[in-house]
């Protein structure tokens, strides 16, 4: 029994890795393109320091919020409006996994500590 629990444990873990994985990389290829269609709009969310040294967190959130609240979908850009989709998708099923994984352990420790 724990050596199946320890191995779903380990499967939950890696699949939430990889979609944090997924994300990331989606994140790039969305700041790469804002790069390219519109400057202004990428030094407004400081995407050269998006994902190191010393970002600002308000100017990254702002990202964030248009991409939460749909903002995109008037985007005159299609890409964009496609890899913004994505990144939803991404987001929901990271949220997901670490909700799974975070209650699967929990259960163990439920199980552990009544045995």
């Amino acid at each position: 029994m724990t050596l199946f629990a320890i191995s779903i444990l380990i499967t939950i873990f890696l699949f939430t890795l990889l979609n944090s994985l997924r994300f990331k990389s989606a994140l790039k290829t969305l700041l790469f393109r804002i790069r390219q269609q519109d400057p202004g709009w990428y030094e407004r969310i400081d995407g050269d320091h998006f994902f190191s040294g010393p970002a600002n967190d308000s100017k990254q959130l702002s990202l964030f919020n248009y991409i939460a609240l749909n903002r995109f979908e008037n985007h005159p850009d299609p890409i964009i409006v496609q890899k913004c989709r994505r990144l939803q998708t991404l987001f929901k099923r990271c949220m997901r996994c670490l909700a799974l994984l975070f209650s699967y352990i929990c259960l163990l420790l439920i199980y552990v500590g009544s045995h």
